[in-house]
């Protein structure tokens, strides 16, 4: 991994006051900093919020084996009740 030595360093800052200048450097310095604690603040908050959840097992006693009603044919009055629930089959 790349490690940065001490002139590297003093190259880096001297760009940054190149690009930034002396009266804003110091904010931008406080601006990243101020990120990065909000950064490792809400990794930390995340890791500590995580409860141990216990997924509940279903047993097959108490799992539900029933079905919803099926929707009800459109009735005509014009039918009898048999008729009515053969028509129901069919579609």
């Amino acid at each position: 991994m790349f490690r940065p030595e001490p002139l590297d360093i003093v190259l880096i800052v001297l760009v940054a006051l190149l690009l930034f200048g002396a009266n804003r450097l110091p904010e931008s310095a406080r601006a990243i900093g101020q990120a990065m604690r909000e950064f490792r603040k809400a990794l930390t908050d995340k890791e500590e919020s995580k409860p141990a959840q216990a997924t509940p097992k279903v047993s097959a006693k108490t799992a539900s084996t029933t079905t919803e009603p099926a929707a009800p044919a459109l009735v005509n009055p014009d039918k009898n009740p048999e008729t009515q629930k053969t028509d129901s089959l069919k579609s």
